[in-house]
């Protein structure tokens, strides 16, 4: 109970148990909730809990599970002839916790997604620990530019409105001291 979450929606509150967090990041299940999950936009827009905030809510363990489920599955589904070993395996599943904890479940199948797509280059029968994290480094830098572009049209937006706030009040202004000036007031 401790590790449960309250999934709000609408009206009804649903308990959520780490159990049921964890089925739903596996690998074959976000291929089939998650497919349209396509870009990065996509993924900032989904707003998923951060990898540190999941680690508080399921736990350390089960998070560095899922991950290293994630790249087996990644492991196994590229055509590869020297696939990545268990030390390997473990290895980036750490790296992934410790360097990008503010990333999600999400931007981790799309990473994936994206290199079987061979969307970061062709893949030549092997796959590694420096492949695998030039990938995340493409990715969080592309991830970055999308949250800057997205934190300007907010600010652009927010001084647009207030420009045109202070352009209604300032025309407003004038129309009072016209009709005061009309009515001799």
């Amino acid at each position: 109970m401790a590790n449960d979450i309250v999934k709000s929606e609408g009206a009804k509150n649903e308990l959520v148990t780490s159990k049921e967090i964890v089925k739903a990041y596996q690998p074959m299940e976000m291929m089939r909730t998650h497919s349209h999950l396509k870009t990065v936009e996509d993924v900032v827009k989904n707003k998923g809990t951060a990898l540190s905030g999941l680690s508080n809510t399921v736990g350390k363990d089960s998070l560095h599970a899922l991950i290293e489920i994630h790249i087996w599955n990644l492991n196994s589904t590229m055509n590869l002839q020297n696939k990545l070993n268990e030390a390997q395996v473990m290895e980036i599943a750490v790296e992934i916790i410790s360097m990008y904890y503010y990333l999600t479940m999400e931007d981790i199948y799309l990473i994936f997604r994206k290199a079987k797509r061979g969307e970061f280059g062709k893949v030549y029968g092997s796959l590694s620990m420096i492949d695998i994290f030039e990938w995340f480094t493409k990715y969080d830098n592309e991830r970055t530019r999308v949250y800057v572009s997205e934190s300007t049209k907010h600010k652009h937006n927010d001084s647009t409105t207030r420009t045109s706030e202070k352009n209604a009040k300032a025309h407003h202004i004038e129309q009072l001291i016209d009709f005061k000036n009309e009515n001799n007031l």
